[in-house]
């Protein structure tokens, strides 16, 4: 286990080569807190405190194949909600480390004791008040938001952290041979007060909320609507703990924690759409995706920021990926073998990745013949000027009835 310095955990925007993101989310829809006050320890505590309150989110096996064995992270992105913001919030300390199998039927939590983990500790934001932006973007009245519809919406910011030096994720560390689940794992302080602090400015206590979610059950952006683990209400994207000790609880399959993790290679993810009341996004039925309603579709997004306007071609196949480093070709290496139903894809799945670096397909309608199969999606990047090529990530798709 080791810790990443402050001092190059967080760095000035526009550092990072590229900020491809792997989302495995729908969009916030609901902010979570279980003790009133928090229970935890404070900021910086290292080794991280797994006693108290904590919540994680998985990278599953399924996203995290690359052909030439290794991945850069680059950094992530954060909701961040306070309930006072006379003082401005700390971000929770948060770690990086392989998934083990947990109790819960078929699910995935963080390995505590990883020695390969890295934890880090940003300390304070920094983040002003909403309401004292330039231009009141929050629409507050008497300086305080004005909440309508969903207030989680109304009261965040969005922020986006990038590591001076990328985390290496390679077969020394975090093996991204789609055999090995990432976690990360946030750690929320103790002593925070919400209800309990009584009346504070707009709202009450000083507490900070980072821990966000897109959830069906409230749907005020898109919810989730993975296939649940056959036989259960789970699915393996995350989880929490609610303090006084370390019992990780899972998620259910209608949930998935926002953190997308930014790389610096390009990242495919699946866009899939079941039927059902979510439209086509990037959540977690990219990975579980029911196709028992006969109305499911899939797509793909490309993120790829430092090849805008380039060529991108995806494909799809039902035959297993070729095992590392695969087909060479112009510079990439294709882990998918070159059949008809990949070569067919391709030509549906193809076009230019769009000036701000995401290249979005159209959907295409998956039957309900196909329960039970795996279907493997990479795409290929072609520089028009010297036609090099350059390859994401392998996604795997479990459709299921």
């Amino acid at each position: 286990m080791r810790a990443l310095p402050i001092a190059t955990a967080l760095a000035a925007a526009g550092l990072a080569d590229a900020q491809n993101e792997l989302v495995l989310n729908n969009g916030p829809d609901v902010s979570w807190y279980v003790n009133d006050p928090s229970v935890g320890s404070p900021v910086g505590t290292f080794p991280p405190d797994w006693n108290g309150e904590l919540f994680w989110k998985v990278y599953p096996r399924e996203t995290l194949l690359a052909a030439d064995g290794d991945l850069s992270v680059t950094g992530l992105s954060l909701v961040v909600l306070d309930s006072n913001w006379s003082t401005s919030p700390d971000f929770h300390d948060f770690f990086l480390s392989r998934g083990q199998p947990s109790s819960t039927v078929g699910g995935i939590e963080p390995t505590p004791g990883d020695p390969n983990g890295v934890f880090v500790s940003l300390g304070n934001s920094g983040l002003p008040d909403p309401c004292s932006l330039p231009g009141n973007p929050y629409g507050c009245v008497d300086g305080c938001p004005s909440l309508s519809g969903c207030t989680e919406e109304s009261l965040l910011y969005e922020v986006e952290i990038t590591f001076a030096t990328p985390i290496v994720l390679d077969a020394s560390s975090f093996p991204v041979d789609g055999t090995t689940d990432l976690t990360i794992t946030f750690f929320i302080q103790g002593g925070m007060p919400f209800v309990s602090g009584g009346p504070t400015g707009c709202s009450s206590g000083d507490y900070t909320f980072q821990w966000a979610a897109s959830n069906s059950d409230f749907l005020c952006q898109k919810g989730e609507d993975a296939a649940e683990i056959p036989g259960t209400n789970a699915a393996p994207f995350g989880g929490w703990n609610a303090g006084g000790g370390y019992q990780p609880i899972g998620d259910w399959y209608d949930q998935s924690n926002w953190v997308p993790l930014s790389f610096e290679e390009p990242i495919l993810n699946a866009r899939p759409d079941p039927g059902s009341l979510v439209p086509a996004q990037i959540g977690t039925a990219g990975v579980l995706l029911g196709v028992g309603l006969g109305q499911a579709t899939l797509g793909v997004q490309v993120q790829a920021k430092q090849h805008a306007t380039e060529l991108v071609f995806c494909a799809g196949t039902l035959q297993p990926p070729l095992a590392p480093p695969g087909l060479a070709v112009l510079g990439a290496n294709l882990l998918l073998a070159p059949d008809f139903l990949a070569l067919a894809l391709a030509g549906v799945w193809s076009g230019s990745v769009a000036p701000n670096g995401v290249f979005q397909s159209p959907q295409v309608a998956i039957p309900d013949s196909a329960a039970g199969f795996d279907l493997h999606l990479q795409g290929v990047i072609v520089g028009p000027l010297d036609g090099t090529a350059g390859e994401t990530n392998v996604w795997t798709v479990h459709m299921l009835p």
